[in-house]
């Protein structure tokens, strides 16, 4: 999830930084740019969170003097009584949590959408205003054309 959304914000980013020199204003660009640097810092500091709250489940879980009652012993039934708490305890990650994340998620989508907006006006003012251009030297080389003969 977390480089999923690292990547595409990187693809975002390449896609802002080619549009200046464009007839785009800079600071808009430099807005879109900065936007986008916060967002991907959003993005990692959520994903280190996120695993250490993992990391410190799974360590908790580690300690061989926890055992869960409602499993049979491990020597047994050759099946680890901790290892089984510890996978419970990573799959079955509190709700609390998911719906932070959902949360996280969601906002950044939304982000990512506005920014994906802009970057498209941005494009379609870059484009028509190379067209312009275009059609403006076209129209010059042609009146300098019927001025030679």
């Amino acid at each position: 999830l977390f480089s999923a959304f690292d990547q595409h914000i990187e693809r975002i980013s390449r896609e802002a930084r080619s549009l200046f020199g464009s007839p785009n204003r800079p600071d808009h660009l430099q807005t879109i740019v900065a936007e986008l640097n916060g967002l991907a810092s959003e993005v990692d500091h959520a994903s280190k969170v996120l695993q250490e709250k993992m990391a410190s489940v799974s360590r908790r879980f580690k300690d061989k003097s926890w055992r869960d009652p409602s499993v049979s012993s491990g020597a047994a039934s050759g099946y680890d009584d901790t290892s089984a708490a510890a996978r419970e305890a990573l799959f079955n990650f509190p709700w609390q949590s998911r719906r932070y994340l959902f949360m996280l998620t969601s906002a950044w989508n939304e982000r990512l959408s506005a920014i994906g907006r802009a970057l498209t006006a941005m494009k379609k003012l870059s484009k028509k205003a190379a067209a312009a251009n275009s059609r403006d030297l076209a129209i010059q080389q042609s009146s300098g054309d019927t001025h030679d003969e």
